[in-house]
């Protein structure tokens, strides 16, 4: 009977660390696929941002542009040129201040996707600490099994 305890004992010790082991991957699988959500939307945002300066530098030369032209031209067609440059620079400086507040949105949105993904990497180490605690406690109680299996035979 005190054998027969045992090796139900440790049946039930080996079917709750398949369970601990099979949730393990399970989280493991989830925490994987989360960092790579957040590595995808870091690169989007990245590629985003790097638009928005290339668009910005475009503006801005497009803005030295027309104040060159604004200095070649004279009389009426210069005054002209300068309510159209002035009309730029207030579109462009509406435009730079919008961009400059998405830019900082979106840089504010990268350091929380990098925080998130800092603390996913935790998670995981965490994750692969405790299956090596795990992978620990079954070769333990593997060699129980086969110390039982052993007395078993012996008996």
């Amino acid at each position: 009977d005190k054998v027969q305890s045992t090796i139900q004992t440790l049946d039930d010790e080996k079917k709750a660390f398949e369970e601990d082991r099979k949730t393990f991957e399970e989280e493991k699988a989830q925490t994987t696929s989360a960092l790579a959500g957040a590595k995808a939307e870091n690169e989007k945002l990245l590629a985003s941002l790097a638009e928005q300066k290339s668009l910005i530098e475009s503006l801005q030369e497009k803005l030295v542009i027309a104040r060159k032209k604004e200095d070649e031209t004279q009389g009426n067609m210069a005054e002209e040129l300068q309510e159209m440059s002035r009309l730029f620079s207030r579109q462009l400086d509406e435009e730079k201040g919008t961009l400059n507040n998405k830019i900082k949105e979106l840089e504010a949105s990268l350091e929380e996707q990098k925080l998130a993904a800092q603390q996913l990497k935790s998670d995981l180490s965490a994750t692969v600490e405790t299956n090596a605690q795990l992978e620990e406690k079954t070769n333990k109680l593997q060699a129980k099994l086969e110390c039982k299996d052993k007395e078993l035979e012996d008996f």
